[in-house]
């Protein structure tokens, strides 16, 4: 019975996740069109929020994009000497 509810569950919360990703996308891509701006979704919560909500996302897309680099750096145990000498042997 456990086993069951679970699976339900996982299956509801796949469901309705992808409906949401999906029509925030969707959304994403009407305003867009509708408004191409340089800046892309920061640029239009600023237009369509607020400045702050601007700045705030601006700063967690760097954050957040620092802290992937670091990562995708310990996962590959690579350090940055090692990933300029291959960028010397491929070029």
């Amino acid at each position: 019975m456990g086993t069951i509810v679970l699976s339900v569950m996982v299956c509801r919360f796949s469901s309705s996740s992808t409906l949401v990703y999906s029509r925030r996308k969707v959304s994403l891509g009407e305003m867009i069109a509708y408004l191409p701006i340089a800046g892309g979704h920061i640029k239009l919560a600023e237009r369509f929020v607020s400045p702050a909500l601007s700045f705030a996302m601006g700063w967690n897309y760097w954050y957040n994009w620092t802290i992937v680099g670091i990562f995708v750096l310990c996962s590959f145990r690579l350090s940055p000497s090692d990933l300029y000498s291959q960028l010397l042997v491929t070029i």
